[in-house]
């Protein structure tokens, strides 16, 4: 990750957006925020994954969210993040990796 002004960020988001977008599994939306979601084939596919034993750490992880982080706004992750580490990202120079 990589710090850039409104919190921690991986160039190759955008990358992998389109690759799933190329394949119909997102859409992304260019508003203010842009948003991102899962087309008809990419919740198929979701669920199928979500029925599998080795995706089921992170399903968890996703439904401990809901509820919590799920709710906020891109700008109130943000700020969170800052909140909990601010040495490892908020005390860094813009565009310094962001190491664990």
């Amino acid at each position: 990750m990589i710090r850039y002004r409104y919190g921690p960020w991986d160039p190759r988001y955008r990358q992998f957006l389109a690759f799933l977008e190329a394949r119909d599994l997102v859409r992304v939306t260019i508003t203010t925020p842009e948003r991102v979601s899962l087309t008809a084939t990419g919740r198929r596919l979701a669920e199928r994954l979500a029925d599998r034993p080795s995706f089921r750490p992170i399903v968890d992880r996703c439904d401990a969210m809901v509820g919590n982080l799920a709710a906020m706004s891109g700008t109130q992750i943000k700020d969170l993040v800052y909140d909990i580490f601010p040495a490892e990202v908020g005390e860094l120079p813009l565009r310094a990796e962001i190491r664990p």
